[in-house]
C-alpha cells in the first residue's frame, strides 16, 4: 500500500506524509525515497525528510503553520507535486 497522508504527530503537530506499507519491502524503494528527499530538498518552505522504516519507509513534511489549514493544504499539495512522478518511477523500478 502506497499513499500521502496527514498524521498528527505528538511532537510535531500535524505533518503531511508519504508512506509505503509492503511486506515484503521492495528492494531499493528506501534507497530511492532517500535520494528523492535529499534531491527534493524543500516543499512550501519545510525540509523533506525520509524515515528509513523496515518495510515502511517514508517522506514526511512538517508544515511551516501546522495550525493553519489553509498551510498544511499547500504543503501536502507541493509534496505530491513534488514526489508523485519519481515515487511511481521507484515503485515501478523496484517491483
Amino acid at each position: 500500500d502506497f499513499h500521502y497522508e496527514f498524521q498528527d504527530q505528538v511532537k510535531d503537530g500535524l505533518v503531511c506524509d508519504f508512506h509505503a506499507e509492503v511486506t515484503p519491502p521492495l528492494p531499493g524503494l528506501s534507497q530511492a525515497l532517500e535520494v528523492l528527499a535529499t534531491n527534493v530538498g524543500m516543499v512550501a518552505g519545510a525540509r523533506v525528510q525520509f524515515l528509513n522504516r523496515i518495510g515502511r519507509p517514508a517522506l514526511r513534511v512538517r508544515p511551516a503553520k501546522p495550525d493553519d489549514p489553509a498551510c498544511v493544504a499547500q504543503t501536502m499539495a507541493e509534496l505530491i507535486k513534488a514526489t508523485r512522478e519519481p515515487i511511481e518511477k521507484a515503485i515501478r523500478a523496484a517491483a
